[in-house]
């Protein structure tokens, strides 16, 4: 190689603001925030942090993350307490890496607290919808296909059955051929 084609470190590739989309209206309490990222090299050297304020400008800041790898973020209730209701909000991420930093986007995306919503469960906040242990579905099976965790999207020619120790009940039967559970 040439001494002119060597490769440069170069700034983070600017992330794109997703969620809260633009104009949303968010529950009170924790909130989520997320972000698509370039995939481009150096993806593991990069960080991000989310800036939140009640201007476009962001001169005056109410709401700051700390740097994090990844594409999503989870703001406590006690952080996201200092947020007021009915006010708008604008956010903005900040992606660094060894070279400087690049912000999203513009324009930055703007929200609203809005206390009539039902707050976030810890399954919305998760990132693939998993409760403790990082369960996704939790069934036991036992004559019946409702999940103990999770949701149960359809069940199709299912019974209850004989469970390993050959009593009614104890297992679900599917017939092999058109029988179907679905979780979410």
């Amino acid at each position: 190689r040439r001494p002119g084609n060597l490769r440069r470190p170069a700034l983070p590739p600017p992330p794109v603001a997703a969620l809260p989309a633009d104009g949303a209206r968010v529950p009170a309490g924790p909130m989520l925030f997320t972000w698509r990222r370039a995939l481009a090299a150096g993806a593991k050297d990069r960080t991000h942090a989310i800036v939140v304020a009640e201007t476009a400008d962001f001169a005056k800041p109410v709401l700051a993350s700390e740097p994090k790898t990844g594409s999503r973020l989870v703001v406590p209730e006690e952080a996201a307490a200092r947020l007021r209701p009915n006010v708008d909000y604008y956010w903005k991420v900040i992606a660094r890496n060894k070279v400087g930093a690049t912000e999203s986007l513009r324009p930055p995306k703007r929200f609203r607290i809005d206390p009539t919503r039902p707050k976030l469960t810890p399954q919305d906040l998760s990132e693939y919808g998993e409760g403790p242990g990082g369960v996704l579905v939790a069934a036991d099976l036992a004559g019946d296909p409702e999940p103990s965790y999770g949701e149960l999207i359809s069940a199709k020619g299912c019974k209850p059955g004989a469970g390993p120790d050959g009593k009614s009940g104890g297992a679900v039967a599917l017939d092999g051929k058109s029988a179907m559970l679905v979780y979410k």
